[in-house]
């Protein structure tokens, strides 16, 4: 009997148990997420930790090294202990059984070291890995590296020659700019890009060969610029250069010698600005000359356009004030040369002038800002009544002209700021009537005594705007009107 109440109570209690289970499972206590099976809980959603720990540095004889990403080979990361002045460093070409493949950026940046000697295993180099080392006159480079990179010797004062090796395709931005004493350097046929600032400021460098071989150059903006001592430039014909970027060769001071390739298409601002190139023939194909290409070119003595050139920025040979011959090939459809003038055929505008000009050429309507600007040679101008305008600083410190004639039924409407100024020769002018506007343009004019103005007071004050002392200014006297006007019924101001 006993046994089987035992068995009933046994019984009971595990179905109590089920049901208290089962209701549990099904009705959670409202507000309660304890009692909720956890969301997602088959998977992590946050992202596995890749960071990869960097292999250690390792140090032989003052040396750090540390394992490539393939971890079969290794990269030179310091010098350590030899950064000393005057020092020579001779990197090997194994370490720990592995070779020696990649150098590190900037390990020798900053150092004393004066000569280095790279293995034959280095074949990549981290930007900036020579970098202000100003002590460091010689490196011996690997001959199986493909790139010079960004700024790899940049401030190397110290530095007088490098030998690029055959099978490099690219020197990097600014690889050797600042490399004050660099006098020479070996390019090789396999050269095809020559990043921006390549060269700026070698000041040393004297003469540049392209071998003859090289098939495709694309030059950097500013390249050689301001290497104040560079004379010569040969590329071959036949090399595939279709740009001279802005700046490339701006204030190489003493380049008077440069061969342009026959593919070359356009030449970009600032390209030449202050060399002294004698003679400029350009190749056939050329389209394009940006803004001041050519400005404060005064060696420039002949400039010969193509029959391709359609578009010249502004100004590209302002203060070019040497020429002496000035022409554009037959079958141009947008600029002609007269007279030793250039002249824009869209506009009739007179783009540049050389100092035996003479004469403005029939149908010039404008003549351009600064087209005539310093050209101490020129004495003398006969306008054709064709102009109607003078721009700015067209005329200014043409410090010999001395007569300025207005031809018969001039159509000149405008005269613009400092047109003539700076002419300190010119004595007398006469104006034709028909003028409108005279906007100081004879200031600093030192021997102007006498302007004819060929109308009435009125029409005079009216283009000047009632302010004779602007135009007339003696600088020595300021305040003073130091030149005689006379109209054609009187003189101005009146009495």
């Amino acid at each position: 009997m006993k046994k089987a109440v035992t068995k009933r109570l046994i019984c009971l209690l595990i179905a109590c148990c089920n049901l208290l289970f089962l209701f549990g499972c099904s009705n959670p206590v409202e507000g309660d997420e304890s009692s909720l099976p956890p969301q997602n809980s088959t998977s992590d959603t946050s992202p596995p930790d890749t960071t990869e720990t960097p292999e250690p540095l390792e140090e032989t004889k003052g040396l750090t090294y540390r394992l490539n990403n393939e971890k079969d080979g290794y990269v030179l990361y310091g010098i350590g202990s030899n950064n000393k002045k005057g020092a020579t460093i001779v990197i090997p070409s194994s370490h720990e059984g592995l070779p020696v493949t990649e150098i590190a950026g900037k390990p020798f940046s900053g150092t004393q070291v004066e000569s280095i000697y790279v293995p034959e295993s280095v074949t990549v180099f981290g930007d900036y890995a020579f970098a202000q080392a100003t002590l460091l006159k010689t490196v011996i480079l690997p001959n199986n590296i493909k790139i010079i990179t960004d700024k790899m010797f940049q401030g190397c004062k110290s530095l007088t020659e490098i030998v690029i090796p055959d099978g490099v395709t690219r020197i990097g931005e600014s690889a050797f700019g600042g490399c004050e004493k660099l006098k020479s350097i070996t390019i090789p046929s396999s050269l095809t890009e020559i990043g921006a600032g390549a060269f700026h400021q070698c000041k040393a460098l004297k003469e540049i060969k392209f071998p003859s071989d090289i098939s495709s150059l694309k030059l950097g903006a500013e390249a050689f610029s301001e290497c104040t001592s560079l004379r010569s430039v040969k590329i071959s014909a036949s090399t595939n250069i279709k740009t001279i970027p802005a700046k490339a060769f701006w204030k190489c001071t003493m380049l008077s010698e440069f061969t342009f390739s026959n593919s070359l298409t356009k030449i970009e601002n600032d390209a030449f600005v202050a060399t002294k190139l004698k003679t400029i023939v350009l190749p056939k194909g050329l389209t394009e000359i940006g803004d001041r290409a050519f400005t404060n070119c005064d060696a420039l003595e002949e400039l010969t356009l193509p029959a391709s050139l359609k578009t010249l920025g502004y100004h590209p040979f302002s203060s070019c004030t040497a020429i002496t011959k000035l022409s554009v090939a037959s079958g141009n459809s947008a600029f002609r040369a007269e007279n030793n003038c250039l002249i824009s055929l869209s506009d009739n505008r007179l783009l540049l002038g050389a100092a035996n000009a003479g004469r403005i050429p029939d149908g010039v309507k404008i003549i351009d800002d600064e087209s005539f600007v310093g050209i101490e040679q020129l004495e003398k101008i006969i306008i054709s009544s064709s102009v109607e305008t003078i721009g700015a600083g067209a005329f200014m410190n043409c410090k010999s002209l001395k007569d300025v004639t207005f031809e018969a039924n001039s159509k000149l409407l405008n005269i613009e700021n400092n047109a003539f100024s700076g002419c300190h020769a010119l004595s007398e002018i006469a104006i034709p009537a028909n003028v409108k506007s005279i906007l100081d343009s004879f200031t600093n004019c030192q021997s102007l005594k006498t302007l004819k103005f060929e109308g009435t007071i009125a029409e005079f004050s009216a283009a000047t705007g009632g302010n004779v002392k602007l135009p007339f200014e003696d600088p020595l006297y300021p305040g003073q009107v130091s030149c005689t006007v006379i109209c054609s019924d009187g003189s101005y101001p009146p009495n």
